[in-house]
């Protein structure tokens, strides 16, 4: 299992790193970046030469690097993490009880 990255932000080493790291999962960036523009030239392909789309994506979809997480910085974010919803539960509480003038509750 892992998570494929496009998109302009995918071209960033630095960030591809720090989302494995945050998700603990590898991450793969493609070698085409702009999905958008891949998609439709696949959809254009399958309309001109009648071949699926998932037959021109197996071709034309390539991976390209691939980031680890890095376990020292996975277990640093978990526990930020875990710090995060500790925080977030005090200040609803704090909040929630402040006469009803502002609540943590809206939905």
């Amino acid at each position: 299992e892992e998570l494929r990255a496009v998109g302009g932000g995918s071209r960033s080493p630095m960030w591809n790193q720090l989302k494995a790291d945050v998700l603990g999962m590898p991450l793969t960036r493609l070698e085409i970046s702009e999905a958008g523009c891949l998609g439709a030239a696949i959809l254009a392909c399958a309309s001109d030469t009648g071949r699926t789309a998932a037959q021109i994506s197996a071709e034309w979809v390539k991976p390209g690097e691939r980031f680890e997480p890095i376990s020292s910085n996975v277990g640093w974010y978990n526990g930020q993490f875990d710090c995060y919803k500790r925080m977030r539960t005090a200040m609803r509480t704090v909040l929630n009880a402040r006469d009803g003038e502002a609540t943590c509750d809206r939905k």
